[in-house]
């Protein structure tokens, strides 16, 4: 993972910000089956997510000390609800590149100044 951002840092010049997931999500206050099906996933997994979120806070606080990046992680929003709210106010007056493993941000090519050509060759697997 850091080696991604370490990555991304080296190819694209320019302000990065990272838009993170939060836990809970504004979608489900609305629609309560938003999603649902993770919930039995995590209930199967050997995961323990008690455990595995503190470690997922102490990485994003590394990132956060460590890396020139800005990092918006907001109470209820998704990473594609920052990335779209972004996109929406800022893409008339600056050129935005979207790096993503997520295959549904195309809600963002409706904006000018979003490279689709880079988001679309730059997306993560």
């Amino acid at each position: 993972m850091f080696n991604s951002l370490q990555s991304v840092k080296n190819k694209f010049k320019g302000e990065i910000l990272l838009a993170l997931d939060s836990r809970s999500y504004w979608r489900k206050d609305y629609y309560p089956e938003y999603k649902a099906h993770r919930k039995a996933g995590k209930d199967e997994s050997d995961i323990n997510y008690d455990e595995f979120y503190p470690v997922v806070d102490s990485i994003v606080q590394i990132i956060r000390d460590a890396f020139p990046f800005k990092v918006l992680q907001i109470d209820k929003a998704e990473a594609d609800d920052i990335a779209g709210v972004i996109t929406r106010e800022y893409s008339s007056s600056r050129e935005i590149i979207l790096v993503t493993s997520d295959h549904d941000w195309a809600q963002t090519f409706e904006y000018k100044n979003i490279n689709k050509h880079k988001l679309q060759s730059t997306l993560c697997n």
